[in-house]
């Protein structure tokens, strides 16, 4: 994350941005594949709720365009790749019981699914 401070106006009101440059590692959706970095914007003045991006974390980003930028806050649900480190170990599931039928998996969600637990275990 590279990040810079900007004053915009709107409106007549003056108010400060975070202008935050991403390296991409994977996107999900709504970017280009060959895309490799992205900006998103956070507004950080009064009630603004801007998203409090770190230099050196990774995050998973969730933005919306508005006004032509790519712009989060805290309302949504972009969050930082961290686990605490009692999580980071994981016990392997019981072995399957051979009389239990086996489900059938619901594939809406499973694909991303499977691609967060990735990025959660390359940090």
């Amino acid at each position: 994350v590279q990040m810079a401070v900007e004053f915009r106006s709107e409106d007549n009101n003056r108010y400060e941005v975070r202008v935050c440059r991403f390296q991409i590692s994977e996107g999900f959706k709504g970017l280009e594949d060959q895309k490799k970095e992205v900006t998103i914007v956070t507004r950080m003045s009064g009630s603004a709720c801007g998203f409090p991006f770190e230099l050196g974390e990774r995050y998973l980003v969730y933005a919306s365009v508005y006004h032509g930028e790519l712009e989060t806050s805290i309302c949504r649900r972009t969050r930082a790749l961290v686990q605490p480190k009692e999580a980071a170990v994981v016990e392997p599931p019981p072995p399957p019981d051979p009389l239990m039928k086996k489900e059938e998996l619901d594939e809406s969600g499973r694909i991303e699914a499977d691609r967060l637990r990735e990025l959660l275990r390359k940090k």
